[in-house]
Formats: C-alpha cells, structure tokens, sequence
C-alpha cells in the first residue's frame, strides 16, 4: 500500500463521517451539522476520489 493509497483511503473515511453527520443534522433539522458534515465530507470524497482514478 503506497502512501498515495493511505491517503486516499483517509479521504473516504472523512467522506463517510462527514456524510453521517450531515445525515444526522438532517434529520434533527438541525443546520450546524448538515453544514459542517458537507464541509468535510464534500472536499474529502472529491480529492479520494481524483486520487483512486487510475
């Protein structure tokens, strides 16, 4: 496993937590939290997902 693929894995876990917490201020109709998981999780999923693509 290269370094490349550590952090692309990282990425995704940030993706899946970012997504479960903006999952999770949905359904609280709470905004803080959608908007702090699409922060993370938006940026996160992009760049693991550019660097996965062979």
């Amino acid at each position: 496993m290269t370094p490349t693929d550590v952090v692309a894995y990282a990425g995704l876990i940030a993706f899946i937590l970012g997504t479960f917490v903006a999952l999770r201020g949905w359904t609280n109709r709470s905004p803080a939290p959608m908007i702090a998981g699409l922060a993370m999780a938006v940026p996160a999923g992009t760049l693991s997902f550019i660097m996965l693509l062979p």
